[in-house]
């Protein structure tokens, strides 16, 4: 036996595969869809409810086809499925939901999965919700870790066997005899998805979710769309809004997998230029000087050497730095309809009198752009036009105070308490005249990166340290109104 788990959104959505016959899957990434068809015959489907904070097993059944894929809007299976202006790729398997074995699904919990001992394919120990989660992103439990799952779910009148088949050595040496030392083999160690090597784990969305991402499922569905159309997307906000944290995951997300050298991360300052980032004269060893490629001509080059794969460049406070001046010529290439070698154009330093350079469509760039600098110009109009902008807010809510409780165990009455009063500070300040809602205070600030003993004694440390400072630089030409707020932030703690 074979378990692969998966997240249906709603028994509305379970009761329509039930009927037909089919267990649907969707997926705009080519990971997605190479999980879905690695399911053969006699798989077995396990089935959550993603609308439930508890773990609410919808239901199972019995593969009993192969995977293919279906493109008529006629075959559309659940109501969200079709995503305007998104490539959906709508996948397909037959399952019999009502095999000739049962399951006794309606009493397990996330403290009987963590307790079962799986580990991701770090090696880490899954053990709270938010990572248990994951493995109903489309993984295959099977071996030993599928019989500990069949014997906690009390399969009844299973017949078939929860081992991996043999490898055959009858035409071959055995493993131990006659072998180098050198050529045994290893010990193997099976991770929940097989194939995947450590430094190439899929990505999606799903997995910047469970990372901690306090935003809607639909607004990183926009962003990720965006990116694929428009190629270039600055996400902006006011401080604190997770704006760095959220572009490299976003960069993982589009590639499909978290491939670290394909992803390159810069900043921008007042004192970057062309030459830093694009191409310049740099002195050598020799003493001499020598024309040295900058970080994005890089970026351009290996994209192009592997037109099949995506690559991105993260440009962290993208607005610090002058980008017309950084980019030079390069600001044209950005533009998604001159991705091509036709508009390919001379650079401001050349290696012969013939080079020409374009940007590939398989790069993409991602800016971050800190809204509430006051010490920052305005933007390009040059840049503005050829970049998607996105808003990210302060995202406190229900699911910012659960991944904290969870995670970092700090009690829901105390999340409410600081959520309050943080929410009563960013309407004070998008009320006041000179400052405004770009000015608010982000997530980030109230989002521990390590276990808390005491909740409350921490948030007053948190405002002490770094939101207090901020507020006194908020209201730098009236203190009295930012000691107060301060003292306000912190009454009755």
């Amino acid at each position: 036996m074979r378990f692969f788990l998966y997240t249906y959104i709603g028994e509305k959505n379970f009761q329509k595969s039930v009927e037909k016959g089919i267990f649907g899957a969707k997926g705009s990434l080519a990971s997605e869809r190479t999980k879905f068809f690695n399911l053969k015959p006699g798989d077995i489907v396990l089935i959550r409810d993603s609308i439930t904070k508890d773990l609410n097993l919808l239901g199972y059944g019995r593969v009993i086809g192969q995977p293919f894929e279906v493109y008529s809007d006629d075959d559309i299976l659940w109501e969200d499925e079709e995503r305007k202006g998104v490539l959906m790729y709508r996948l397909r398997v037959k399952v019999d939901f009502n095999p000739d074995f049962e399951f006794d699904i309606d009493d397990i919990s996330w403290e009987d999965i963590g307790k079962l001992g799986f580990r991701n394919q770090k090696g880490e120990l899954m053990e709270n919700k938010q990572s248990l989660g994951r493995l109903f992103s489309g993984n295959f439990i099977e071996g030993s870790e599928a019989k500990r799952l069949a014997d906690l779910l009390k399969v009844k009148n299973y017949q078939g066997s929860f081992e991996k088949e043999e490898e055959d050595f009858s035409d071959q040496k055995k493993p131990s005899e006659g072998v180098r030392e050198d050529e045994k083999p290893k010990e193997k160690i099976e991770p929940l998805q097989q194939g995947v090597k450590k430094h190439e784990e899929s990505y999606s969305i799903d997995d910047i979710d469970e990372d901690g991402c306090f935003f809607e499922r639909d607004k990183l569905e926009v962003i990720l769309e965006r990116l694929n159309t428009k190629k270039n997307v600055i996400l902006q906000g006011p401080p604190g809004t997770g704006k760095t944290w959220l572009s490299k995951r976003m960069a993982f997300a589009l590639i499909g997998k978290r491939i670290e050298e394909k992803v390159k991360a810069v900043q921008f300052h007042p004192n970057l230029s062309y030459e830093d980032f694009v191409r310049g004269w740099r002195p050598v060893g020799d003493g001499k000087l020598a024309l040295v490629d900058g970080p994005f001509l890089e970026m351009i080059e290996r994209a192009k050497k592997e037109p099949g794969a995506k690559y991105v460049i993260v440009i962290e406070e993208i607005n610090r730095g002058n980008p017309a001046q950084v980019f030079g010529e390069m600001l044209t290439l950005l533009e998604s309809d001159k991705r091509k070698i036709s508009e390919a154009l001379e650079l401001s330093y050349r290696r012969s009198e013939d080079e020409k350079v374009y940007i590939p469509e398989n790069l993409f760039v991602i800016g971050t752009m800190n809204i509430a600098d006051r010490a920052l110009a305005l933007v390009d109009l040059a840049l503005r036009r050829r970049f998607a902008f996105i808003d990210l807010e302060p995202a406190l809510g229900s699911r910012w105070r659960y991944w904290v409780h969870i995670n970092f165990d700090i009690e829901m009455e105390i999340l409410k308490e600081i959520e309050d009063r943080i929410l009563m500070l960013n309407k004070k300040i998008s009320e006041d005249s000179s400052l405004g809602p770009q000015f608010q205070i982000g997530h980030s600030y109230v989002t521990p990166t390590s276990k808390i003993e005491n909740g409350r004694i921490w948030f007053r440390q948190i405002v002490e340290t770094e939101i207090g400072p901020l507020l006194e630089e908020y209201w730098f030409d009236n203190r009295e109104t930012a000691l107060k707020t301060k003292e306000e932030l912190m009454e009755g703690l």
